[in-house]
């Protein structure tokens, strides 16, 4: 999904960081935790944010 858009992203898990863009790398990490996904540029920001809504898990700040 992450591939439709012109952006560099980094996914990491505990001390593994993988290219978000790479499926290899993807099923490398333990996909049983939490991932975080790192976006380091993209000028459409909102849209790439939107997408991704159903998949993203974000705790509220107390």
């Amino acid at each position: 999904m992450i591939n439709r858009f012109e952006c560099d992203a980094d996914l990491s898990s505990g001390r593994y960081i993988i290219d978000a863009k790479s499926i290899m790398g993807i099923f490398s990490l333990d996909l049983q935790n939490p991932l975080s996904l790192t976006v380091y540029e993209n000028k459409d920001i909102e849209t790439l944010e939107e997408s991704l809504k159903p998949f993203l898990y974000k705790e509220e700040d107390e």
